[in-house]
């Protein structure tokens, strides 16, 4: 890898490359575990806003980040000790 020269003339370091190992993707099955909800209910509040928007990952295949549901989760949690 080689160091970028930015306008000032000093190097800096190439970006970090992105890993999945900090944030792990769930798959539509895992989210429907994690949160126990069916994937009709699932779809239905990505298209209502109410549920994070899932990754395209394939054709066919849908992914969420962990931190994504873990913070849907979590606001659904304070929501309810309110």
């Amino acid at each position: 890898m080689t160091a970028n020269l930015n306008t000032s003339g000093l190097t800096e370091a190439p970006p970090a490359p992105i890993s999945g190992a900090d944030d792990p993707l769930l798959t539509f099955t895992e989210v429907c575990t994690r949160v126990r909800l069916s994937r009709d209910r699932i779809t239905v509040g990505v298209r209502e806003g109410w549920f994070p928007a899932p990754l395209k990952i394939g054709k066919r295949k849908n992914a969420w980040f962990t931190s994504d549901i873990h913070r849907w989760i979590a606001g659904r949690a304070s929501g309810r000790a309110a």
